[in-house]
């Protein structure tokens, strides 16, 4: 049986999308992730026909915000969407397509969920900060409510132009190091403060392993910036009862693309 998946994951950049052919369970042909720009999220439904080939089986969508267990994303500030049933929205472009909602963060957690140890510390570092969560089994952390966890209102103790985590974590914070620093300089004091927001979530938590993703981390200064996270762990965690492991996704800004693709083999296999 042979399945043909489309994958798009929407984020502040544009959207990025990816092919994925799945015969007998298994990944087994991938085109090349394709980044379309400019989205037109008021004419949505438009803008999809025109660039998004109808050359799938499966859709799989990965977006930022507060979605609940019903799929409904309750706030997604990228594309200013509140209350929205982009599912069923989706099915009247493509109704013979089967169609699935993640959060971002918790799709970049399920493409590196098998490959380490739990419970893991799932952070995406792009235009926002993500966050997400497992238990000691694996499973996927979500609250009271069935929303994902979202940190970007945290608000951090920092001097960066914004203190809520969205900013001071995400690509605006570090710009905004890098031209008052240098490049070098101020991707390892952008660091210094991930660091310290990690040391604190590890103080509730305890994961076994942290996990960064992102687009930032696919850049050439991300050493530094490795760097300033792993002295400010060292410096804040030693009174935790084992210091977390710190791993790198290797699927890169490809991440919530590949997370999508194996959360659906997860629950179709």
């Amino acid at each position: 049986m042979k399945n043909r998946i489309r994958v798009i994951d929407i984020g502040g950049s544009g959207i990025k999308t990816m092919h994925f052919l799945i015969k007998d369970g298994s990944i087994y042909e991938v085109e090349e992730c394709q980044y379309l720009k400019n989205p037109d999220f008021i004419n949505f439904s438009d803008w999809l026909l025109q660039n998004l080939p109808n050359d799938f089986d499966v859709l799989g969508i990965s977006c930022p915000g507060i979605i609940d267990k019903d799929n409904i994303i309750h706030y997604c500030a990228i594309a200013q969407w509140k209350n929205f049933d982009i599912i069923n929205y989706t099915k009247q472009i493509y109704p013979n397509a089967h169609i699935f909602l993640m959060n971002d963060a918790n799709a970049h957690l399920m493409a590196n969920a098998s490959l380490f140890k739990h419970p893991i510390m799932q952070i995406s570092l792009g235009t926002s900060i993500g966050f997400a969560l497992t238990d000691n089994e694996g499973n996927i952390y979500y609250s009271n409510y069935g929303t994902n966890i979202e940190v970007g209102g945290v608000i951090l103790k920092t001097n960066a132009k914004l203190p809520s985590a969205w900013w001071a974590l995400g690509s605006h914070g570090l710009q905004d190091l890098q031209k008052e620093l240098g490049e070098d300089a101020g991707s390892y004091k952008f660091g210094l403060r991930l660091g310290g927001f990690l040391a604190n979530m590890c103080h509730i938590y305890n994961p076994n392993t942290i996990v960064l993703s992102g687009g930032i981390l696919a850049q050439n200064f991300s050493k530094n910036l490795l760097a300033g996270v792993k002295d400010e762990m060292n410096a804040e965690v030693y009174k935790l009862p084992k210091q977390p492991f710190i791993e790198i996704s290797r699927f890169e800004r490809e991440t919530a693309l590949w997370g999508l693709v194996h959360f659906y083999l997860y629950h179709n296999s």
